[in-house]
């Protein structure tokens, strides 16, 4: 038994342009994801040149490995947020658990006792001074506000 033949030609022109139509979406589609990647791509570029430049400039970060992998991250950071804070969070559980294991303790890295009260014995020198900024008295009374004269 054969299958009756389409014989309408207005259903055979609606599907070729429905057909036309998807490819098109379609193509539409994937330029659009293709300029997100590119978007994405040289917002991460230009974030990590302008980081690494900044670090270059303002000579922190000690070694030059340290700035590129601090630009590296920021501009991972600019382009796949979440894939940064995968890598920090990697970063961090390794780190402990090479502390942990290294002889330290989760509190105290520095002595097996967790209290600290050793390594406040250990510094045995006076106290270190205090930061807090001290009010001057060589720069005469505090103003309040303007007092000008009555008129």
């Amino acid at each position: 038994m054969d299958l009756p033949k389409n014989e309408d030609p207005d259903r055979d022109a609606r599907t070729e342009r429905v057909t036309r139509e998807l490819a098109h979406l379609v193509s539409l589609d994937a330029r659009r994801r293709l300029r997100v990647r590119l978007f994405r791509v040289a917002r991460g570029t230009m974030g990590a040149g302008v980081t690494l430049a900044t670090l270059i400039k303002l000579k922190r970060a000690g070694s030059p490995a340290l700035k590129l992998g601090i630009a590296v991250l920021v501009g991972l950071g600019l382009a796949w947020p979440f894939v940064v804070l995968a890598v920090v969070a990697l970063v961090r559980l390794v780190l402990a658990l090479v502390s942990l294991f290294d002889g330290g303790s989760a509190d105290c890295p520095d002595i097996a006792c967790g209290d600290g009260c050793e390594r406040r014995g250990k510094a045995g020198g006076p106290p270190a001074p205090s930061y807090r900024p001290t009010p001057s008295l060589a720069r005469g009374p505090v103003r309040t506000g303007s007092k000008r004269a009555p008129a």
